[in-house]
């Protein structure tokens, strides 16, 4: 006989790198099912054991969730995000001087 799977929610927070409040894109891909944490990174989603979550945000590499045999409700996860890179090939730093005068002209008034 077959074991049944129990559909519940998958709970927990996503964090990212770099500190910055992100909209993170959270996807059951196994059950076409998908949501996003709140502003806090906090989130839920419908899940079983065995399925694939995919945890996909803006210049963040995605992040893949399988979820365990022995998923529990109460289960609280925390995902850990990381930026990407982003390599510039030339900076170009400038004194703008004009900025900087009509700045102290408009204080003296």
């Amino acid at each position: 006989m077959s074991q049944v799977k129990q559909i519940t929610m998958l709970k927990g927070v996503v964090k990212v790198d770099n500190g910055y409040k992100q909209v993170i894109r959270i996807a059951n891909v196994t059950q076409r099912q998908n949501t996003y944490c709140d502003d806090q990174g906090v989130f839920a989603i419908v899940a079983q054991s065995g399925d694939l979550i995919v945890f996909s945000g803006a210049n963040i590499h995605d992040y893949d969730y399988k979820v365990l045999d022995k998923f529990d409700a109460s289960d609280f996860i925390s995902i850990k995000m990381t930026s990407k890179a982003t390599v510039l090939n030339e900076v170009v730093v400038t004194n703008d001087n004009v900025i900087n005068e009509l700045a102290v002209i408009r204080k003296k008034k």
